[in-house]
Parts: C-alpha cells; sequence; structure tokens
C-alpha cells in the first residue's frame, strides 16, 4: 500500500496552493540571483518540499527550485526578472514526480502565512522614531551600549536602556546586535527612509534592527503612547 502522492505532483498552474504554499510562477534567473536571500544545492533529494521548508526556516517567504537541485529564497523577486515564463519542465532530483525549475528557470512559490518584519511602532513604553545615521567620528547614542549576537531583540534594547540608565530617554539599535542608549538625540541627527534600516535583529527575526551605520531609534515617551491606547479605546467603544 502506498501513501499519499507528493503536494507538489505534476505540472502546478499560478495560484495553486498547498498548506500555506502558493504556486506563483516560472520565473527567470537574473544577474546577482532572482531569489537573492540564501540558498543551497542538493545532487540527489531535492523536492519543492525540502526547498519551501529550507526557506521557512530560514525565515523567507519566497521558495524556488532552479535547474532540479538548486533551491534559493527570498522576501522579493529581484528585478528585472519576472513570472509567466515558460520550461520550469525538470523534474526534481529527489522526486521526478514533481518539477523543479529549469535551466535559468525557476518555479517560484510563495508561502502566504509569512509574517514579514518590521520595525514596531511602539514596544513599552518607547515610540519608534525612525532609521537615524551613526555620528560621524563618534556615537549617536553613546551614553551606554552592549552587544549581543545571537539575542538581541528591539524589545532586549528597551530593556536594557531602561534598567541601565533611568534617564535613557532613547535606545537605538545598529548592526543586527549592538544597542545604544543616551538621554538626548543630537539635533544634527540624520533621519533616513525607515528601508534602509533592513538588518534583521541577531535574537528577533521578524524585527530590524538597524544596519550599518545606521540605528533603528526609540523615544521614551509614556504620556503619548498612554492617550494614543486611550483614544483607541474610546473609539472602539464609540461602535
Amino acid at each position: 500500500m502506498t501513501g499519499p502522492p507528493p503536494l507538489w505532483t505534476g505540472t502546478p498552474v499560478p495560484g495553486q496552493m498547498s498548506g500555506s504554499w502558493k504556486y506563483m510562477g516560472c520565473a527567470n534567473e537574473v544577474d546577482g540571483r532572482t531569489l537573492a536571500g540564501a540558498g543551497y544545492a542538493s545532487g540527489d533529494s531535492m523536492t519543492v518540499e525540502s526547498c519551501q521548508a529550507f526557506c521557512a526556516a530560514n525565515n523567507f517567504a519566497l521558495a524556488g527550485i532552479e535547474y532540479s537541485s538548486e533551491c534559493y529564497c527570498a522576501n522579493q523577486i529581484t528585478s528585472p526578472a519576472t513570472l509567466g515564463n515558460t520550461d520550469c519542465s525538470m523534474p526534481c532530483n529527489g522526486n521526478n514526480l514533481e518539477l523543479c525549475g529549469g535551466p535559468g528557470r525557476l518555479s517560484v512559490f510563495n508561502n502566504t502565512a509569512y509574517v514579514y518584519p518590521s520595525h514596531p511602532a511602539s514596544v513599552g513604553q518607547y515610540a519608534y522614531q525612525g532609521c537615524f545615521q551613526e555620528a560621524a567620528g563618534g556615537r549617536l547614542l553613546g551614553a551606554v551600549m552592549y552587544a549581543d549576537g545571537t539575542n538581541m531583540s528591539v524589545e532586549s534594547c528597551v530593556a536594557f536602556c531602561q534598567s541601565n540608565m533611568p534617564d535613557g530617554t532613547y535606545a537605538g539599535i545598529e548592526y543586527a546586535s549592538e544597542c545604544y542608549c543616551a538621554s538626548t538625540l543630537p539635533t544634527a541627527a540624520v533621519l533616513v527612509a525607515s528601508t534602509s534600516c533592513n538588518m534583521l535583529c541577531s535574537g528577533n527575526k521578524k524585527e530590524f534592527c538597524g544596519a550599518g551605520g545606521l540605528l533603528d531609534v526609540y523615544k521614551y515617551q509614556p504620556v503619548l503612547l498612554r492617550d494614543k491606547k486611550r483614544w483607541q479605546e474610546n473609539y472602539l467603544q464609540a461602535f
């Protein structure tokens, strides 16, 4: 007696679902990789499911299989790659009932249950201020700091600043793992697009923690956040 057929047996069509994964289509490979987040190759055991599992474990929404044996992951498709191509017709080398892209072509799947990383609007009594450039020749927030290459998060940085610097009005996270605190933010601080602070926290892959030379900055604003919460509660009670 045999078990159920593989989830992606045969030729999938765009929009087809299995669990939380949706088939997006056949994408062309481009310079720098169509899916440039992570990847691996398997000489004899690649399947659609194994690639999806790898990408999910590495915190990516998209999984793509190329040339029957190569798995790639990302959260977006690199331009100028497009879906809707043909030639995703090579059997997976780990399951010849499934298709795993082709030469220069990727079978692309999207995990619809994926929660994209974000800059939390508030953490405790700290409100997000934006992404700021590190100070030239010094530190933007240099009073107190610590680094943690495995467990840094916005929450842990805010808690550190609150407990180690009672007047620490500002908390900033840089380079995924560095936490800085200060009582003031220099007036010359340069605000940039929040999308520039795009490194994931070393201890929480659902949050951003600055980038090289850039800090995600949070400010202690208990009254503002309390009033905002009160307004939201009153608004909801009105309906």
